[in-house]
């Protein structure tokens, strides 16, 4: 079974992501990616050689019906709302660290995706404790 991926955020992080997602990680399908940056997401994808919907909206990724699956590897301060809506609408989420700002928005994200049975993850490597 082929899991169905959305990323946000066509950035550094979000482009190795999609690299990581799309050649080492089997049965991953991308199918739906976006950026604030007009054309930004396509030209990530015409560099990797991939095809996906490019998306100028990120509410449009989140409800495309063709995403299971949403990595957040957007701007730092957009992770919060951007994780929010995916849960909210029965997504999984990836959030690149850090989660949220502050403590308080980070609760909010835990409460939040209690309701919806566990769909998150944010990615830390703890490089000082390796």
């Amino acid at each position: 079974m082929t899991t169905k991926v959305g990323v946000i955020g066509m950035g550094f992080i979000g482009a190795d992501h999609l690299e990581r997602l799309t050649k080492t990680i089997a049965n991953v399908e991308v199918t739906a990616v976006c950026d604030i940056v007009p054309g930004k997401a396509q030209k990530v994808l015409d560099e990797q050689g991939l095809k996906a919907k490019d998306y100028a909206d990120y509410h449009d990724v989140i409800n495309d019906p063709n995403v299971e699956v949403i990595v957040c590897t957007a701007s730092n301060e957009a992770h919060y709302e951007i994780v929010m809506a995916a849960l909210k609408a029965g997504k999984f989420t990836f959030c690149e660290k850090p989660l949220a700002l502050d403590a308080k928005e980070c609760l909010d994200i835990i409460a939040e995706e209690k309701k919806y049975g566990h769909r998150n993850v944010t990615s830390r490597f703890m490089r000082h404790y390796a």
